[in-house]
């Protein structure tokens, strides 16, 4: 499986390897044989007596420099060839952000978030897309009520997560309204969260800077979100991604969410990687400690109901393949 993995880079390398061969034998074999090409050409008028030993050398050593102008490009074959390397990079990225704004330009781009007075997130005659067209979400009209946590369920692939990035405004694909809370602050997290490589505190504080926080409110919020064997370790540096497990990262990313106190949070099957004791722990936690914080929450487990004030369901709308949100219940949480 490795094999035919890295197939491509190994031949991609004995390729190099074979194209710089035959360089170094070109520009090696010509900078052995060209001092001598000018001497061979001039070497029968010298012995015929047309030319002097002067003359021949003189002929030499204008040769010589423009042998040495001309051979700029063989010198310099190589950091040509990466230079070429890195534009031709950079331009096909700039061809897919061309292609992806014209993805985005050909529907009609209408579901950025707007603000309004009201205490609600109101999404109105909402279609969500994928890049190349097709519809996956569709809903009339959906209301979040602020204080009033909401779970989110549906199958693998409904669109739950697409939802969560359109209404945090970074996915552009689709049409109709999502209304946010003026001057809210939203934030979501994901079930696999970025972290920094660096200091945990920069980890934790991310995308803030470290020293936007003291060090004692950083503590507090580790041992909130059951971290405490960290909390000597935020000056240490690390690549926290791989040092941590599923679990401690997701619990890192809600100490991160205690410590920006965001208006809206969604947790993007966030506490998936913890057992269910630990989970009931962090949803109590953020029920006390963010008690000005509306949560809406994607999640499998029926244990995390009791959390939450209502519970949608995506379901397939017919035989199109479809999906959209339901209310099914309404379960006040305890």
């Amino acid at each position: 499986m490795l094999t035919g993995s890295f197939a491509s880079i190994v031949r991609n390398y004995f390729e190099i390897i074979g194209c710089r061969k035959r360089l170094i034998s070109f520009t090696a074999s010509y900078s052995q044989l060209s001092p001598f090409i000018p001497y061979i050409v001039a070497a029968p008028f010298y012995f015929a007596g047309k030319v002097t030993l002067g003359i021949m050398t003189q002929t030499a050593r204008a040769f010589g420099s423009v042998n040495e102008s001309l051979t700029f490009f063989v010198t310099y074959y190589v950091s040509l060839a990466e230079f070429k390397s890195v534009l031709d990079r950079l331009t096909s990225f700039d061809a897919a952000l061309d292609r992806a704004h014209a993805y985005g330009s050909g529907l009609r781009k209408t579901g950025e978030p707007t603000v309004s007075g009201e205490k609600t997130l109101d999404i109105a005659a909402f279609t969500l897309e994928l890049p190349d067209g097709r519809v996956i979400v569709q809903s009339s009209d959906l209301q979040f009520a602020a204080h009033q946590a909401v779970l989110l369920t549906g199958p693998s692939g409904s669109g739950k997560s697409t939802l969560f990035r359109a209404i945090s405004g970074i996915w552009p694909f689709g049409e109709g309204t999502i209304t946010l809370p003026k001057d809210c602050r939203v934030m979501l997290l994901p079930q696999k969260p970025y972290l920094p490589v660096g200091s945990l505190k920069a980890a934790i504080t991310y995308p803030s800077q470290p020293e936007d926080f003291n060090d004692d409110a950083v503590r507090d919020v580790l041992t909130a979100a059951q971290l405490d064997h960290f909390v000597d370790k935020i000056d240490v540096e690390d690549i926290w991604s791989q040092s941590l497990s599923g679990g401690e990262q997701q619990r890192l990313s809600i100490a991160r969410a205690l410590l920006a106190k965001p208006d809206w949070l969604f947790l993007d099957e966030a506490t998936a990687a913890m057992e269910e004791s630990m989970e009931a722990k962090i949803y109590e936690t953020l029920a006390e400690k963010l008690p000005d914080t509306t949560i809406v929450s994607i999640g499998h487990r029926t244990s995390l109901v009791q959390f939450h004030k209502r519970y949608l369901a995506m379901h397939p709308a017919g035989t199109t393949g479809l999906f959209t949100p339901s209310e099914q219940m309404v379960k006040a949480a305890e």
